[in-house]
């Protein structure tokens, strides 16, 4: 069995099986997750900023990252079943306020930021040209 990036609505992974439109079904316990994060979090806060291990940090961001991930399909879901425009935007305001959550809470650990991939990308360029084309490559990474 093959397995796809992201089905057509852009933000569920799932197997390649020809069924590419359905939303594909959990197969954790989203709420263990939830408990796992808050464990995380907790964990993390015993410690002062620049004494957290670098590993804690990036363990409570990305089960918080999945976590988030998971709850934006319910929200994009609403979105997408909205069909008044007070409910639309309604949805699309919670969507945008939980995408501004995901960002500020991968911006917290170096390993889940772009800016050095994109960085990297363009040094790596010898004219204004190969710059600009090695730039819009790394963005363009999924």
């Amino acid at each position: 069995m093959q397995y796809g990036e992201k089905a057509r609505d852009g933000v569920t992974s799932y197997m390649w099986s020809g069924d590419e439109e359905a939303v594909q079904p959990l197969w954790y316990d989203l709420p263990s997750v939830f408990e796992a994060w808050t464990l995380l979090t907790t964990a993390a806060k015993t410690f002062d900023a620049e004494a957290l291990p670098e590993t804690l940090r990036y363990d409570v961001v990305n089960v918080g990252r999945e976590y988030l991930a998971k709850v934006s399909n319910g929200r994009f879901t609403a979105l997408a079943n909205a069909t008044t425009a007070a409910a639309v935007a309604s949805a699309g305001a919670a969507l945008a306020e939980l995408s501004k959550d995901i960002d500020d809470l991968l911006c917290t650990d170096f390993g889940f930021q772009s800016s050095w991939w994109i960085e990297s990308a363009i040094k790596l360029g010898g004219t204004a040209a190969e710059k600009r084309s090695l730039e819009w490559a790394a963005r363009a990474q999924p």
